[in-house]
């Protein structure tokens, strides 16, 4: 059985590999930062262990300084879980708008309704 802090685990894991891909560390002044603002989990299957386990991640809402990761965990070929975390652009602690090639690379992830 695989409970709810392994889904969250699995999850986190995903969605910084994922961000790390869309905007590499290197390419962002160091004073900016992203944070996660909010995070909702939808438990749909109980999922096994040691089974593995996939995780498939896009970009479903772009704001102004802020953008929702839309993630999907499949297990034995059904959807297990979901998960949408609000990420937000901050700047010497306080938000700010995303840049523009953020928003480019954003846009590439999109996924589709």
């Amino acid at each position: 059985h695989l409970n709810n802090v392994a889904f969250a685990t699995m999850f986190e894991n995903a969605r910084v590999r994922f961000n790390r891909a869309l905007r590499p560390w290197t390419d962002r002044p160091k004073n900016e930062r992203s944070m996660v603002a909010a995070i909702t989990i939808n438990y749909l299957r109980e999922g096994q262990f040691p089974d593995d386990v996939e995780v498939s991640s896009g970009v479903s809402k772009i704001g102004t300084s802020s953008y929702v990761i839309a993630q999907a965990m499949f297990q034995n070929g059904k959807c297990i879980a979901t998960c949408d975390a609000t990420i937000v652009c901050r700047t010497d602690g306080e938000g700010k708008p995303l840049r523009q090639a953020v928003v480019d690379e954003l846009e590439k992830m999109r996924t589709k309704n």
